[in-house]
């Protein structure tokens, strides 16, 4: 009997069931890393978004006192501020007004809102 070079048909027939154990691992693996981004990308834009909100409350004048302040998107997002006095407490002791901002920003991620939410404190108009 001589002997052949090659692979038998059982060798051929592993190999590819291992192969394709593997590749249904990596694609597995693939689609979670694209929903992972997805999500990551809508928290990121949601938070630049709440940002720049919160900058230019924060800077507004007048700054309107107990009034809810926002807008909602066709896209079913949107954000929604009110600003209310408070008192905080300076390193002395002593009693000082501010007016505190809360923030939150929600949007439609797959059927679920999703909503991140801000404060900011900030001196009341003409108090430096």
């Amino acid at each position: 009997m001589t002997r052949q070079n090659g692979f038998s048909l059982l060798e051929v027939a592993v190999a590819t069931g291992l192969l394709g154990v593997a590749m249904v691992g990596i694609l597995g693996s693939i689609g979670s890393s694209v929903t992972a981004v997805g999500t990551a990308r809508e928290y990121d834009t949601a938070a630049l978004i709440a940002r720049s909100r919160m900058n230019e409350l924060l800077t507004a004048r007048p700054l309107p006192l107990g009034t809810t302040m926002g807008d909602r998107y066709s896209d079913g997002s949107g954000w929604e501020a009110i600003a209310r006095p408070t008192e905080g407490f300076g390193p002395d002791g002593s009693g000082r007004q501010l007016v505190r901002i809360s923030l939150a920003v929600w949007w439609d991620s797959g059927g679920d809102r999703k909503e991140i939410h801000l404060e900011g404190y900030r001196r009341p108009e003409g108090r430096q």
